[in-house]
């Protein structure tokens, strides 16, 4: 009997869910449908060139926006700025083991305890060395690395420069998932991670093949556990529904090609005992285990045989596959779709199919299938800057998170200059010294940044942990995509993510004081960056203009500027801010910076922050 992976769990009905809710989605429907017809055309766009657009192009571009990317783009025109935008990053460091003291020698000797002598007995990973290619037997390993990959990501994705890598990335997790504990190993996670930071700038056919071959997907999707006498049909399917052509209209392979494609690909696996044994997991095909007939493919690929070869020859038919599968035009136009609907707006009309989506389409056949040069093709067009998609979108937790962050400067690397072990006694904040395991910086590191891990999972989009095999449900969930990220139990926990920034930031426990390892965030640092610091109006404004793309009301932003003032008037601010100028005390900094925790606070509660 074949194991039963998670992901063949039948999705949830969404749709049913929101109603549950008592979300008001034909309202919410009324309103999207209201909304005029995007117009423009593929064309170079030709039209102002300001702070909108700038802003506009970065939103859409990037893992959370902050002014200083808008900084970067400074006199640059659209043609320089997309070449900035489109450079790769460098290529990603090695994951090393900051989880150490979370990982005894007592966990170890357990692990191994009913190894005696076997040669894959397990030895603790030294801290600040790879973990990524260790040892451990079978599917079991320390848990503390599937968190250690969760804030190596965050980290890396929060420091990220002006550049739309990233962005690329987390569309290729979304559209070829896996889960990072799918049930291979951590290490077979951090392969995935690497083979999708690379996939953006090269050929999407090669990406096929490599994903194809992942050892994680080879789990995910079951492929894993296929059997010469019994194929399993899973991969054969989703390779086609949902990494190549697509579930439309003119998708039409057949049943007969999903059970032709499960036979090409048994024989495939991930090789188990590199996951117990050092270095990279490795994936075999194993010949004895592949059907070596003859594959008839249906109409829809040319009534194609696929000759049955034997023993090692027999891997080729996987190559000629999925050569077979991109001579196929409609790969090109559900890719630009997919491109469009995560960069644009969800929802296609006939205009944008015909003037959009089909030079696109032709685009990406013309460059050996490149996913940048058909969505360079759409960054630059007057249909991207028609004013219609403008703060269109609901963020992404990803994009809401980061950007907040990127903009209070916490993805700096100096922000642990503000930690602070404190604990209040009878309403005293008395401070300790930091925990040994707080001062080093790996370490730091890990509770750091997998603190954000659990706000983003909270909110339903932790990168490496997607709900399903078809991705996260707003990226292709008819009929409300985007809105799908707002009910009733994340827009409350986007409710507690905002509220932690009215207090002092906790990311760690230490346990031998009954203390909290928090950040105090400075938030006169930022103040001191703008301009005419001490008139309350003008700060104001430049914290909306940081974090809010759309204009709000006069009463809204009265309300943010009484929780800084507190009961008094805007000159008694000036006065506290010229206080803490001239004489910058510890007592005159913390209270300026306790009058706009609050306001923070306040602010990324706003529903006009969660659009872009």
């Amino acid at each position: 009997m074949q194991q039963k992976r998670p992901n063949q769990e039948p999705p949830i009905d969404l749709v049913e869910q929101f109603y549950k809710e008592n979300v008001d989605l034909k309202a919410i429907l009324e309103k999207r449908k209201a909304r005029k017809s995007i117009s423009g055309t593929i064309g170079k766009y030709d039209g102002e060139w300001g702070d909108a657009q700038k802003k506009h192009l970065l939103n859409r571009s990037l893992m959370g926006y902050a002014k200083y990317h808008l900084e970067d783009l400074n006199n640059l025109t659209l043609e320089e700025s997309i070449d900035l935008l489109f450079s790769p990053q460098n290529d990603l460091p090695v994951p090393t083991n900051d989880y150490f003291y979370e990982w005894s020698q007592d966990r170890y000797d357990e692990l191994n305890k009913n190894l005696g002598e076997s040669e894959y007995r397990v030895e603790p990973v030294p801290p600040g060395e790879p973990w990524v290619e260790s040892a451990f037997p079978g599917n079991v390993g320390p848990w503390d690395q599937y968190t250690s990959l969760d804030s190596y990501c965050i980290k890396q994705q929060l420091r990220q420069n002006t550049s739309i890598h990233w962005k690329l990335s987390f569309f290729l997790h979304n559209l070829l998932p896996t889960s990072r504990d799918s049930g291979a190993s951590a290490k077979a996670a951090w392969q995935y991670l690497k083979l999708i930071y690379k996939a953006p700038f090269q050929s999407y056919k090669q990406t096929i093949k490599d994903i194809t071959m992942d050892p994680n997907m080879l789990w995910y999707l079951n492929l894993q556990f296929s059997k010469v006498d019994n194929p399993d049909e899973n991969f054969a399917r989703e390779v086609q529904e949902l990494f190549t052509v697509g579930k439309g209209p003119n998708a039409r392979f057949t049943e007969e090609d999903v059970k032709a494609f499960s036979k090409i690909l048994v024989g495939w696996e991930s090789d188990f005992l590199s996951h117990e044994k050092p270095g990279e997991i490795k994936t075999r095909f194993s010949y004895w285990n592949h059907d070596s007939s003859d594959k008839q493919l249906s109409s829809f690929y040319g009534n194609k045989i696929i000759r049955g070869r034997s023993r090692e020859d027999g891997a080729e038919e996987l190559h000629e596959l999925i050569d077979t599968i991109f001579e196929n035009q409609e790969v090109s136009f559900y890719i630009s779709r997919r491109l469009y609907q995560f960069f644009v707006y969800p929802e296609i009309d006939s205009s944008a199919e015909e003037n959009i989506i089909k030079p696109m389409a032709q685009k990406f056949r013309d460059t050996n299938y490149s996913l940048i040069e058909p969505l360079k093709l759409l960054l630059k067009s007057n249909h991207f800057f028609d004013s219609s998609n403008y703060n269109s979108l609901i963020k992404s937790p990803l994009e809401f998170v980061y950007g907040c962050l990127k903009t209070l400067k916490l993805n700096k690397e100096d922000v642990y200059e503000q930690v602070v072990n404190q604990r209040y006694i009878n309403g005293v904040k008395t401070r300790y010294s930091i925990p040994s395991k707080f001062k080093d910086p790996m370490s730091r590191d890990y509770y750091f940044y997998g603190r954000f891990s659990g706000f983003l999972q909270d909110q339903g989009c932790l990168f490496g942990l997607p709900p399903s095999v078809s991705g996260w449900p707003p990226y292709y969930q008819t009929p409300v995509y985007d809105l799908f990220w707002i009910n009733s139990k994340t827009i409350s926990n986007r409710a507690n993510f905002s509220q932690t920034f009215e207090y002092d930031f906790s990311f760690g426990y230490d346990e031998s004081n009954n203390s909290f390892l928090s950040i105090e965030i400075d938030y006169s640092r930022l103040i001191d960056e703008m301009e005419e610091p001490n008139n309350l109006n003008r700060v104001v404004d430049q914290f909306l203009q940081s974090f809010i793309t759309v204009d709000i009301g006069v009463q809204q932003k009265n309300d943010l500027m009484q929780l800084v003032l507190n009961g008094v008037n805007s000159d008694h601010y000036t006065e506290i801010y010229n206080r803490y100028k001239n004489n910058p005390t510890d007592q005159n900094k913390e209270d300026l910076n306790n009058r706009f925790k609050k306001f923070i606070s306040r602010l990324f509660m706003m529903s006009e922050i969660h659009l872009f």
